[in-house]
């Protein structure tokens, strides 16, 4: 559905399409679903709703194959801490590439999302609460 762009004619008719498209992200309640829908979608100047993304993004991917696409050397010369969320489900992150990623470079601390597969959408609690304890406590000064 990437470069699509879609026009609604209202949020129950974006939300059905969203959700089509982004079944395998998981179950949402439909409170999530609503949310999700609505920072999902723009007013069209026309009246009803189009998604708020750049559907020019596209473009860039279908001019390349990402399957030939080799990153390993920009991943080995990070030197920050890395977290990686992945959904188990995901056919885009594949397993293997992020056993790799811990691996070398960084050594990524992975995190698998079960019910999920690519880009969880961090909207439940057993999805995001990885992250808050990957970071940690806030440091001393942020809480002045």
């Amino acid at each position: 559905h990437l470069g699509e762009d879609p026009w609604f004619e209202d949020l129950d008719a974006a939300g059905a399409y969203l959700r089509r498209v982004r079944a395998e992200s998981g179950r949402l309640t439909e409170e999530q679903s609503r949310r999700m829908t609505e920072r999902a979608v723009r007013t069209a100047p026309q009246g009803g709703y189009r998604l708020h993304y750049d559907p020019s993004l596209a473009l860039r991917y279908r001019a390349t194959s990402l399957r030939d696409l080799d990153l390993w050397d920009t991943w080995d010369a990070l030197t920050c801490a890395v977290l990686v969320l992945r959904g188990a489900e995901s056919d885009f992150l594949l397993e293997e590439t992020t056993r790799e990623m811990s691996r070398r470079g960084p050594g990524a601390t992975i995190v698998e999302i079960e019910s999920c597969g690519h880009a969880p959408p961090l909207m439940d609690p057993t999805q995001f609460a990885p992250i808050i304890d990957w970071l940690g406590p806030p440091a001393e000064s942020a809480r002045a």
